[in-house]
């Protein structure tokens, strides 16, 4: 019936033929990703069996036993090795943290850590400037040294906290020639930098860097100064408080709000009747946070201001005033200058009244 369609047409040929091949390779790459999924889950089962083992020798080897362990896969490295740091991290003891220093040296994973800093993972790459730092060789310096101005901003972080694990006083220099250049480096592991350099080391350094540094860098930068000794900050504080930059003033003020002391409030006063909304908000927090009684009127000039934010700033640092009790704020609701003072002073009180 159908003889023009016969197996010898060399159309017909052609469409059986790519159906054939384009079964094979359906069926090819089935098997590929069986083959694939087999062999990621024999390598997770691998690396749960040796994270337990390594896990068991390292306490063993704290406790002071000897232990035997199998030569160190590749594969298995970045489970042993961020094992090795989360257990260097969670021992505090100095004896135990070289003794988990001397377990890495005699079972190889000093020279795997420095050998996978080329690898191509960037997660296992990450964990091997990590494990460096923790390690303590200050051969390693130069090496942790080249990746500080890597272009990936993570890569650059880990190798500046490697550093500053391996030698805190020494990393103080590069940490500040390159805090211009990474400047997306995030705040929360920056300033974890900071604490773990210690405001005795970094706080002098640090306080001179930034009277030197850009108004960019110092108004993304100022705020970390509460984090170094007082009389540093102070004096970074008293050289840009008076800017023609209100973000910079404003970032002054907001370190002074967070350093209790008489000179700070000195400092935060005079500034009620600056002309710029953003400071004058600040200033009513900083008030908040370290003024007084003496500070009630400033307050409430800042209560009347033409600015919303720096009106509801000003009555919750009223609030916040230590030594205001409830009559005190009651009488200042008689006497508010205007409807939204007299409004938030009262929601207020009726919130310190339910915390009472």
């Amino acid at each position: 019936m159908l003889d023009f369609y016969t197996a010898s047409d060399p159309i017909v040929e052609v469409f059986f033929w790519i159906g054939v091949v384009s079964m094979a390779m359906v069926l090819f790459l089935i098997v590929q990703i069986i083959a694939l999924r087999l062999l990621f889950s024999f390598r997770q089962r691998r690396k749960r069996v040796a994270r337990l083992r390594w896990r068991s020798a390292m306490l063993g080897w704290l406790a002071g036993e000897e232990v035997s362990l199998s030569p160190l896969r590749g594969y298995v490295f970045d489970a042993v090795i961020d094992l090795w740091c989360r257990m260097f991290e969670a021992v505090n003891d100095a004896d135990y943290r070289q003794r988990m220093i001397d377990f890495a040296h005699r079972y190889g994973l000093v020279e795997r850590a420095r050998v996978r800093l080329r690898a191509r993972d960037l997660r296992i790459r990450l964990r091997a400037l990590r494990a460096l730092g923790d390690f303590g060789e200050a051969d390693d310096w130069s090496v942790l040294e080249r990746f500080l101005d890597d272009t990936q901003n993570i890569v650059s972080l880990s190798a500046m906290e490697a550093l500053v694990h391996l030698d805190a006083d020494r990393a103080i220099e590069p940490l500040l020639r390159r805090l211009s250049s990474h400047r997306h480096w995030p705040r929360d592991r920056l300033a974890g930098l900071f604490q773990e350099i210690g405001a005795d080391r970094l706080s002098a350094p640090l306080a001179d860097w930034m009277l030197r540094a850009s108004p960019t860098d110092v108004v993304r930068l100022i705020r970390y100064l509460e984090l170094i000794h007082a009389r540093d900050a102070l004096r970074v504080a008293r050289a840009y408080l008076h800017d023609h930059d209100e973000n910079i003033v404003a970032g002054c003020v907001y370190l002074l709000g967070r350093i209790p002391l008489a000179r700070s409030l000195a400092m935060v006063r005079p500034l009620v009747r600056h002309p710029s909304w953003v400071v004058r908000t600040q200033v009513a927090i900083a008030l908040g946070r370290i003024g007084n009684r003496d500070d009630v009127a400033r307050l409430l000039q800042l209560a009347e201001d033409r600015n919303r934010w720096v009106r509801v700033r000003a009555v919750q640092a009223i609030i916040s005033l230590p030594d205001l009790d409830r009559e005190n704020i009651r009488r200042m609701i008689e006497h508010a200058p205007d409807r939204f003072a007299h409004d938030a002073l009262l929601q207020a009180l009726t919130e310190r009244t339910v915390v009472a």
